[in-house]
Order: structure tokens, then sequence, then C-alpha cells
């Protein structure tokens, strides 16, 4: 993970990383309850003493569930000023548990690690994130707060509050803390990716989006979320090849993801190479069975196809997965139309 390279107070500070989509049309739905603070690879290399900046190492990031969570802390040398291996530890362990959404467990990690420093303001973002789950806004922005307090050039801490904000619907906040974190630390990806969000939703502002996504990209080249959120751009911007592009880095990044061969599949389709557009549709049904994007986008591609059974599998699935949902049961009674069946139809 890529951290920024930053000004503290008193303590270094080590950044999460999060995450989520930006909105499709069509089919594309959002991460939800996703990874926030995807970790991988190595935390930090160098503190340098006084005001100079740190260097951060990090290792590939496939931005999905499947992700490896172990980070390799490199110990940083007590003449620099550098957080002890332990405190290290605790960062890397409570960035683990916020990425698989175990806030409980991340708040008993750092937990000791405050007792024994409880001003340090990484610590205090870290569990400010966390707290945001279990006991609310207040909470999480008193963390928050102190920490800048203690450490007004903190990129990480800037980072925490505009999650924070983002999670409680005051995106002109969030971007505003995002752009801190940026000015603070040029190099820090994550916050570049948090603030395309936005960018897409709520502000609709596609130059800017494209333009962050191309930030985090460059600094961070393996990382799933901004190739899928930039080659969803590029496909609805009708610039398949750029797109297929960004795929190819998924797919060699994360051969799991469900995400890439769904929108290979509407790319392939477009391109009317139905064989391959049929393969990529049926290899995400099988990645995410449960994803009613998936399963609408494989329908229309079938009904366009005139294979209108397997469309009524797909339409028995949406209406499986969400019985309250009128138009499931409209795909479903207009694929039993085109077979005739006009009594289960009606």
């Amino acid at each position: 993970l890529p951290l920024p390279a930053q000004e503290t107070a008193a303590q270094p500070a080590l950044p999460p990383a999060p995450p989520t989509p930006v909105p499709a049309p069509a089919a594309p739905p959002r991460r939800t309850g996703t990874r926030w603070f995807a970790i991988a690879g190595g935390l930090l290399a160098l503190v340098v003493i006084g005001t100079a900046a740190f260097a951060l190492l990090r290792g590939p990031s496939s931005g999905t569930s499947t992700q490896a969570t172990s980070a390799a802390v490199q110990p940083l040398p007590a003449s620099a000023g550098a957080l002890d291996p332990a405190v290290a530890d605790v960062i890397a362990k409570a960035a683990q548990q916020l990425d698989a959404g175990d806030t409980g467990g991340a708040m008993e990690t750092l937990k000791p690690a405050l007792e024994a420093r409880p001003d340090d303001p990484n610590l205090l973002a870290l569990r400010g994130i966390a707290n945001l789950s279990n006991s609310g806004p207040d909470a999480a922005h008193a963390d928050i707060d102190r920490a800048l307090s203690l450490a007004p050039n903190n990129a990480l801490v800037y980072f925490a509050r505009g999650y924070v904000n983002q999670r409680t619907d005051r995106p002109d906040d969030a971007i505003a803390d995002y752009s801190k974190a940026i000015e603070l630390d040029a190099t820090f990806a994550r916050a570049y990716y948090q603030r395309s969000i936005l960018m897409g939703y709520p502000k609709n502002d596609p130059a800017s989006l494209r333009r962050d996504l191309d930030r985090t990209i460059e600094l961070e080249p393996a990382y799933v979320p901004a190739r899928m959120d930039r080659a969803w751009l590029l496909y609805h911007a009708s610039q398949e090849a750029q797109a297929l592009a960004d795929l190819e880095q998924v797919f060699s990044t994360d051969a799991s993801n469900s995400a890439a061969p769904r929108l290979r599949g509407l790319i392939y389709a477009r391109q009317g190479k139905t064989d391959d557009a049929r393969r990529d549709f049926a290899a995400a049904v099988a990645a995410a069975p449960d994803d009613g994007g998936i399963r609408r986008d494989e329908f229309d591609f079938l009904v366009r196809q005139r294979d209108f059974e397997k469309a009524l599998a797909d339409a028995d699935k949406l209406v499986a997965l969400n019985e309250t949902d009128p138009e499931s049961y409209t795909l479903r009674g207009f694929g039993q139309h085109a077979r005739g069946r006009d009594e289960q139809a009606l």
C-alpha cells in the first residue's frame, strides 16, 4: 500500500486506502459494503528527521475480497525518528481488520497501542475510521480532531476525516479533506481515488473524475478499483480499446474478479463478438452468481441473441434475489411471453 510521504507533528503518519466505484449507466453496481481500506505489500520505508518526507513502499493490490492482507512491515531505524516495529505492526494489523470490515477487531487492536501512545495521530486517525461504524460520527470526528490538533500537517489524518465526511453525506467537506491530503502529499494514491468517487457522484464532473483516476493509476498501476472505474468510464465514452487495456491489467492482477469479465462481455457484445461476450458473461455469473447487475446484463445479451430459455434462467434468479422488485417480474414476463408461455407471463 502506498502511504503518504508527509510532515508529522511528533509521529510519522501511515495511510489507509479505501475504496469503492464510480456509477456507470445500465449495469455497473457500486461495490456495497466493500472494502474501503485495501492493504497489500510493504507499508513504509524511511522517516526523515524533522520536516522531511518519508518514502513508502508498496506491494501489489488486487482491490478485491480475495486480496492478500499480509503486509511486510519494514522496521524503521530509531535514529531516524521512526515508529518502533511494534507500533508499525499494530497499524498494519488494524488496517487489515478495517479492510475486512472488522471494525470491532480494529478497535481491540488499537486499544493497547493508544493506551501506551495516546497522542499518536496515526493511531487516532485509524480509530476514528473504526469509530464511524462502532460509535458513530461524533466519536469518529473526536478522534480525528484530536489527531489534527497534534499533527496539523498529517495527510493520513485529513484522509481519515475525508472518509468520515464521505460516509456521512458531506461530499464537499470530503473533497476538501482529500484535496488537503493531496496537497500535503502529492503521491497519496488513495486520496486521489477516494476523491474520484465523489467527482463521479454527486459532482458529475467526468473531467475531474478522469484526472483523479489517471493519477491514481499512475501512482499505483495495479490498483484494481481504479482500473475498473476508468474502464467503465472509457466504455461509456465508446473508447473500447482503452477500456480493454485496463481490463487486461485487472485480469493479470485478480483473475477471480467478476466485474472485469462482465464489462468485457459488454464490450464484446457491442463489437459483435458474441461468442466471446457469451463466455465472459458466463464467467462473471460463475464468479458472482448473486450479483443482480451481472444477471441483468447477461439477460439483455441473451435476449438480443434470442436465447430466451437461458435468459429466463437469469430472470428467475433476479426474482429470487429481490422478490419485491417489479422490474424483475417484468423481465421474466417478457421472457415467458417470448417463449409462448403467455399464461405464466400474465
